[in-house]
């Protein structure tokens, strides 16, 4: 009976800890289940200050994606509420494993408003409502903030310098915005009201706005790192330390505009203290710092002679120059004009006039009507110069030059337009050559010539893709997946690894204290019976007399000694109290005293064996540790951060500044600014990706804006990395085969298609796979521990098929191709021996995109396998591993 009862516990004992394991699998790698309709708010920071204005975000979740969810307007009292604007952030992503289809869509609306408190105490927000159709959300009950008043100090000071002249609608002028500082600060926070008006004044972004030297200041809804310069000056009679930021901004209307005090709060030094551990720390506290209110009277450009070639220069000192490639052409040939303006002023955004009003003559020309693009250079002592290059095809051969282009533009200071002219270029042009038909009809069919490169080599032609046709899928991922949502699996990976390892020997330790206590059951029974005498004789000494009492407890108590081990010392004054009260005259007429029973009573069951003691205490310890290294494990759920992207921010560059800039490149309508503004893009999201690098969804995003770039191998590699952490990303792996498709089977790993089908690498990362694999070996030694002599076998033969999923697992991980993939990032020759003299292998050039299979490396060069098997050298610098997670 004993053994059956023990059994019946062994075994629930262990479909408890397979159920344990199973459980803690399921909930790692099953998704998280979709809820209905939801609003939350998210406030950009959690100190709010009187004055100040803060970024409150509205998240409306798991609505239709059309139409666009209907926010009620609301007020908070004794606040400015204004509305940014909304962001929709759509993504869907199908899966197919072993046939079956899963798809799923997260719609996520961001609607971000402006509150600006204008005193300090608590405000209330109310609850917000958003309505689709019948579906219908709201925000929380009771949401309350405190804003708080901030006093001012002589240690910092702000400025806002402008120009002391009226300003003319699309002149692009520059504003400088001084802090000054006599203590080193901690953190900052600035409200410039001037960079919060888009509607009036377009603000310019930096092309240096991720570089280190920069602050980063709110404009509109984004946040932009302006770069600075740091002096030391003295103002308002005090020496302090400027750091100048210059800003240049456009007006987009006319009138007079009014700006609100520029404000910065700033943590400043305060002086010393002590930390716990008695070492020295600098302390810190928070001080405001406000400028003047100011004014910007705006003016239209003047109508009245205006002229027919300008278009939207304005500034002063402009040139125009012209150069043609050849001055000896036939009537009807075209001519390559490569004119450039200069100018000290930026050129960001200039138009070129029509040439035929710049001075072409449509009878003797021939200009297309579309809009040249232009490309910017930077010329001598910071000399402005942005070139064009536009054909021209001469129409008779009584041309003789190309005459002065003019060119015009709006000087805001002398307030008048001026006109600059280029040189003529002389030209020969001859009659062209008339060829009958039957010329042509006889004319000998040219053979095609291979083109040459290198020697005798040709190079293969990159297509561009067609973006614009919907070829591939350019959508960003949702900030739900990169911001909102950052899982803290990846810090706590080894020790979950190790905890579920360790979880089967934990289980085996306590299956063989079990045994050792199966073992010392007849032991402990005498030590049962002995106990249960024990308590029956001091049971009895209420109504037995003390002599008889006393000689039952005697007894009973020598034989409860001996079995458990015991020191007799510890029961000695009690037991010298009992024999005192037994031999007192009147001790066959009265019982032992209660207060001596009482004391043996509660003296028994504190003295335990201390053999056993210390064998419960050991395994309590490794108990313990085990449930100490599972602890990691709840950690591990995705977590919401209450500021999104804070962590980001603090590294100089957000998301949303990146999905601005990747949503205004396709916007852009112009090829070169198109080009200029998706590389603008792909630098944001590949600093976010080295930031976050187990994000997927910023690798998916830098692939997609390199894609616009027409950059193939940074397209390529992200993409790539992106399904190294997401191998179910449907965008990513659509995008590639799209890539695929137009640079043919070579841009292809040959390995990949053995390791998709037998160990699925397609469907899982290698994190996953290594977690798997310990749920199965758990899973088996859990099986092969020998419970039962009963179920030993049965047990043991079924063990053996997790552990050999475990094998398998762990083989398809160490094998991976991954590993060892590269891709091409610049175009480059392979070679047959690692030295740039060394003969190509091939006739055609390795492109941008490539996926190869890199064998060894060695000094500055790699051995490189691909597409059909070939294989040679190429420079280091020419190629990026895929894995950069090792």
């Amino acid at each position: 009976m004993k053994d059956n009862a023990l059994c019946r516990r062994v075994n629930a004992l262990r479909v408890v800890a397979v159920s344990a394991v199973l459980g803690i699998g399921v909930s790692m790698l099953v998704p998280e289940l979709a809820y209905a309709q939801s609003i939350r708010l998210q406030a950009q920071t959690s100190e709010i200050y009187a004055g100040m204005p803060f970024q409150l975000s509205v998240v409306a979740t798991d609505f239709d994606e059309s139409p666009e969810p209907e926010v009620e307007p609301f007020a908070i009292e004794d606040a400015e509420v204004q509305l940014l604007g909304v962001s929709p952030q759509i993504s869907s992503m199908t899966t197919i494993i072993n046939g079956r289809r899963t798809s799923k869509k997260d719609v996520t609306f961001i609607y971000r408003y402006q509150i600006t408190p204008k005193r300090e105490g608590v405000y209330s927000i109310p609850v917000i409502t958003a309505h689709q159709g019948a579906k219908r959300a709201d925000s929380e009950q009771r949401v309350t903030f405190t804003a708080q008043t901030v006093q001012t100090t002589p240690d910092m000071k702000i400025s806002l310098e402008l120009p002391n002249r009226k300003l003319w609608v699309g002149e692009t002028f520059e504003a400088q915005i001084g802090w000054y500082l006599r203590k080193d600060v901690s953190s900052q926070v600035f409200s410039l009201p001037i960079l919060q008006m888009p509607e009036v004044l377009d603000v310019e972004e930096p092309m240096t706005a991720t570089q280190a030297g920069a602050i980063p200041l709110n404009v509109g809804s984004r946040q932009i790192a302006f770069p600075y310069t740091r002096d030391t000056v003295t103002y308002q009679g005090l020496e302090y330390t400027r750091f100048l930021i210059s800003v240049k901004l456009t007006p987009l209307k006319s009138g007079m505009i009014t700006l609100e005090p520029s404000k910065v709060l700033a943590e400043l030094e305060a002086g010393m203290a002590r930390d716990t551990w008695g070492f020295g720390r600098t302390t810190y506290k928070l001080y405001r710092a406000e400028d003047k209110a100011r004014t910007i009277e705006v003016k239209a450009l003047p109508e009245n002679g205006r002229p027919a070639t300008f278009s939207n220069a304005m500034g002063a000192d402009y040139a125009i120059s012209v150069r043609a490639d050849r001055t000896i052409v036939k009537a009807g040939d075209p001519i390559m004009l490569t004119i450039d303006i200069s100018s000290p002023s930026s050129l960001e955004g200039l138009i070129l006039p029509s040439l035929v009003d710049a001075g072409l003559k449509e009878q003797l020309f021939g200009v297309s009507n579309d809009a040249p693009i232009g490309e910017n250079i930077e010329g001598a002592q910071k000399t402005h110069i942005k070139r064009f290059t536009v054909p021209v095809r001469v129409k008779s051969e009584r041309v003789t030059e190309i005459p002065p282009l003019a060119f015009s533009y709006f000087n805001p200071v002398s307030e008048e337009y001026t006109t600059v002219r280029s040189q003529p270029i002389a030209l020969s042009v001859t009659a062209v050559e008339k060829v009958s038909a039957a010329d042509v009809v006889g004319a000998k069919i040219a053979e095609p010539r291979q083109a040459q490169a290198n020697g005798n080599e040709a190079k293969l032609a990159q297509p561009e893709p067609d973006i614009a046709a919907g070829a591939v899928e350019l959508g960003l991922v949702a900030p739900s997946e990169t911001i909102a949502l950052q899982t803290t699996i990846k810090s706590n990976f080894i020790a979950i690894l190790s905890a579920i390892y360790a979880f089967p020997f934990v289980v085996l330790g306590g299956l063989v204290g079990v045994r050792r206590l199966r073992r010392k059951s007849a032991e402990n029974s005498e030590q049962r019976e002995a106990a249960r005498q024990l308590a029956k004789a001091i049971d009895e000494a209420a109504t037995d007399n003390a002599r008889v009492a006393a000689s039952k407890i005697s007894n009973a108590l020598n034989q409860f000694l001996r079995s458990t081990e015991s020191p007799r010392e510890a029961f000695t004054p009690i037991c010298e109290q009992i024999d005192a009260e037994a031999y007192r005259p009147d001790a066959g007429d009265r019982p032992l005293a209660k207060e001596t029973v009482d004391s043996l009573r509660a003296a028994i069951p504190t003295h335990v064996n201390p053999k056993y003691a210390k064998w419960i205490v050991g395994m309590f310890a490794l108990l313990l540790c085990a449930f100490v290294g599972l602890g990691g494990v709840p950690e591990a759920v995705a977590q919401a951060p209450a500021v999104a992207g804070s962590e980001e921010r603090a590294q100089g560059v957000t998301y949303e500044v990146a999905a601005a800039a990747y949503h205004k490149a396709l916007a852009t309508t112009d090829r070169a600014a198109r080009i200029a503004s998706f590389k603008r893009a792909q630098a944001y999201f590949m600093q976010l990706s080295e930031q976050n690098p187990e994000d997927y969804a910023y690798y998916v995003d830098a692939g997609n804006a390199a894609l616009g770039a027409v950059d193939m191998g940074h397209a390529v590699l992200n993409y790539k990395r992106a399904l190294l952490r997401n191998p179910t990303n449907e965008q990513a792996r659509y995008n590639l085969s799209y890539i695929e498709s137009i640079q043919g089977e070579k841009v292809r790993h040959s390995g990949h298609a053995i390791s998709s089908a037998l160990f699925f690498d397609s469907v899982m990362t290698p994190e996953q796979r290594l977690l798997l694999a310990a749920l199965f070996f758990a899973i088996g030694v859990l099986l092969m521990i020998p419970w039962h002599a009963k179920y030993r076998k049965v047990l043991s033969f079924i063990g053996i098929v997790p552990l050999i999923v475990w094998l398998w697992l762990m083989a398809g991980y160490w094998t991976s191709p991954q590993a060892h993939e590269g891709v091409i990032m610049s175009e480059v020759w392979l070679k047959t021996a690692d030295n740039a003299g060394a003969s190509n292998v091939s006739a055609m050039a390795l492109e941008p995109g490539y996926s190869v299979e890199i064998v060894k490396e060695r000094d500055g060069w790699v051995q490189v396998r691909y597409g059909d098997g070939a294989q040679g050298w190429v420079s280091r610098t020419a190629v990026e591993y895929v894995d950069n997670t090792k």
